[in-house]
């Protein structure tokens, strides 16, 4: 039985049975314009590619195992209407699920 406390900025991915907690991300404001092309072209493709990026975040978690960091990407739309979203995107550009 695997038991684990942690904070609310912390993630935890499972894989193969290995289990990697990610703590304390970075989160850095950047321009629409520094989005991965992968990530551009998920926007241009998906429900919200006709709304206006309002703000743009490069989220980087650093795991505790020294393994490879893991970057995600949070956009905040909003439309003409006063509508708000956010979506988060990994590298590839895929939609991350709530």
């Amino acid at each position: 039985m695997f038991a684990a406390v942690i904070s609310t900025n912390a993630t935890i991915d499972v894989k193969n049975d290995v289990v990697t907690v990610n703590v304390d991300p970075t989160k850095t404001e950047i321009t629409p314009s520094q989005l991965p092309a992968d990530v551009k072209d998920a926007i241009m493709d998906g429900d919200y590619a006709q709304w206006n990026i309002e703000k743009a975040y490069k989220i980087t978690y650093t795991p505790e195992d020294g393994d490879e960091a893991k970057v995600e990407y949070e956009v905040h739309f909003s439309n003409d209407q006063g509508q708000k979203e956010i979506e988060v995107y990994d590298e590839e550009g895929e939609l991350i699920e709530d």
